[in-house]
This record gives structure tokens, sequence and C-alpha cells, in this order.
């Protein structure tokens, strides 16, 4: 439905050894989540009390022409539009969302993290709090990263990816206790949701690696191949692990 969706999975959350694993797990799993939210009624009434008549048209021009232009691939142009918009209304949301999606995408995290935290704490938003979180990672801010996810999950604790996320921050941080914890419950989420576990059990498998649990690291892959005994990827990581061992 909309083009941000595509957008953001094009996004790399996370980066260094685990870059691709992760690609393939905590931002391929954001496709269950509606990353961009519909219009509020209740706004929208706010909008025509806030703003004079001459006004709205124009925001409302603005904005279509905006959306115009991301559907031709013209972003640049888009953000010079939404900019131009909360300049005249600093508070119309969908704008701010838009822009702030925009630059996620192209990697200004400073800029996405100021309208990101804007909006989450405007309607307490858990997928605001989540996209607040990712802003905060990429620019190293991982204590206020990790409280963002911990306030998504107060909000919204029925996304498997949100706790997977939120675990690689606490690897981030050394904290790989509480990151185990994390996988552990977005394992059980996952599970209760009827999903695809095996991505989590690679995350599982790596944590433990760097943990020094070799062994259980081990174990958890073979529990992968008993599943999906063809999962190329668990023999990999099995034989990289037993050449390293001889």
């Amino acid at each position: 439905m909309w083009t941000f969706l595509a957008m953001l999975l094009g996004i790399t959350l996370f980066v260094g050894v685990f870059a691709r694993r992760l690609f393939l797990t905590v931002v391929g799993l954001n496709k269950t989540e509606p990353e961009a939210v519909e219009a509020d009624d209740d706004f929208e009434e706010d909008d025509k009390i806030r703003l004079k008549k001459g006004q709205r048209q124009e925001v409302n021009t603005l904005f279509e022409e905006a959306e115009k232009k991301i559907n031709r691939g013209e972003e640049e142009e888009a953000i010079k539009i939404f900019v131009k918009i909360l300049s005249i209304d600093p508070l119309h949301e969908a704008s701010k969302e838009r822009l702030a999606l925009l630059y996620l995408q192209r990697e200004a995290f400073s800029s996405a993290a100021t309208l990101f935290e804007s909006l989450a704490k405007l309607n307490d938003s858990p997928i605001h709090y989540s996209h607040w979180g990712i802003a905060l990672y990429q620019q190293g801010d991982y204590e206020n990263a990790k409280s963002a996810y911990i306030e998504a999950l107060k909000l919204d604790n029925s996304r498997a990816q949100r706790y997977a996320s939120l675990s690689q921050i606490y690897r981030a941080l050394g904290q790989n206790y509480n990151a185990m914890v994390a996988l552990n419950k977005a394992i059980e989420v996952q599970q209760e949701n009827g999903g695809d576990i095996i991505p989590f059990w690679f995350l599982v498998a790596d944590l433990q690696l760097e943990m020094g649990l070799v062994e259980a690291s081990k174990s958890t892959l073979e529990g992968i191949l008993i599943i999906d005994a063809d999962n190329e990827e668990a023999k990999h990581m099995l034989s990289e692990i037993s050449s390293k061992e001889v």
C-alpha cells in the first residue's frame, strides 16, 4: 500500500559481523509490521481547527504532490515539499512521518531520530518508538535506543522482531545475558504467532559463539537442521565451527 514499506525493507538496521543475517531476520521480519500508519480522523479534525482554509488547501495540495514525487522515485524533491508543509503546519503528522522515514532511508539518522521522537511522544505509537530506536542505534546511542525499544514493547509486545532488535542493542552494550533473554522472548512470541523461528535460532547461535558457548551453538545449529535438514546456512556455520576446532 505504501511506498515507504518498500523503503524500510531496504534499510540495514545493524552493521558488523552479523549484518547479513540480521538483515534477513530483523529487517525481513518487519514485513509484518504496518510501518506506515493510516490517517487519524481525530487528527484531521484538529487540522481543520488549526489551519485557515487557504492553508489547509495548500497543505493538502503539497502533500499530494510529495506523494507523487515519492512514487516517481524523486525522494529529494519530496523531502523539500514535506519540509515546506511543516513550515506551514509544524503539527502535520503525516508529513512528519513521511519525512522521518525518508531521512531514515537516506541515513540522516539524527534528523530521523528527532522526528520519530516527536511522533512517538505525540501519539504513543510503538512503531514510531521502534523507528526512533533504529535511528538512535545507528548513531551509536545504544542506551536511548534500548529505552525506545523497551517503550515500544510496553505498548505492543506482540512483535517478535522487536525483541530481536532489542537483543542486538543489548549486544552492542555488552549485555549478552539480557540479549539472550530478549532472543528467547522473540522465539516465544514468534511461536505464538505461528511464524518461522529459524531466523531467530541463527541469532541465538551467533550470540552463543560470541559468549564462548561453542557446544551450545553447535547444538542450536543441529536443532535447526532437525527442523530443516537442507538448511545450507546452518551446515556452513557448523563447518566453520568445526574447522576452527581442529
